[in-house]
């Protein structure tokens, strides 16, 4: 059995004085995704070492944010693992993994609606 490849994170502009995108790149079977998470952070708010958010008292924002990471670490393993470990091009990869982000979004709005 192969070893399963985790995420890493990526700062788009690591020096950036303001807020900069986080892209995901997971490395499989000889291929690269790079993928952006659509989630912005303070580069001071990030561990270069750890490639996640600072977690600091009184800051739900970064909790929230690392949260969002290894949710999209996990989908990222799942879908490696459904594939056949990871027999899928990076476009399908990306569709799926795109597909998931919008499923938990939907989900999160709907139970969080008022009911009638």
């Amino acid at each position: 059995m192969r070893k399963i490849p985790s995420a890493r994170f990526n700062l788009k502009s690591p020096n950036a004085k303001s807020s900069t995108l986080i892209f995901l790149v997971f490395r499989y079977n000889g291929k690269k995704l790079l993928y952006s998470t659509g989630l912005n952070i303070k580069p001071t708010d990030w561990d270069q070492k750890s490639q996640r958010p600072i977690l600091r008292e009184r800051r739900k924002d970064l909790w929230l944010l690392n949260q969002k990471i290894e949710s999209l670490s996990q989908d990222c393993k799942q879908i490696y693992i459904e594939t056949n470990y990871g027999d899928i091009s990076i476009a399908d990869f990306k569709s799926k993994l795109s597909y998931g982000e919008q499923e938990k979004t939907k989900a999160k709005k709907s139970s969080t609606s008022p009911k009638q």
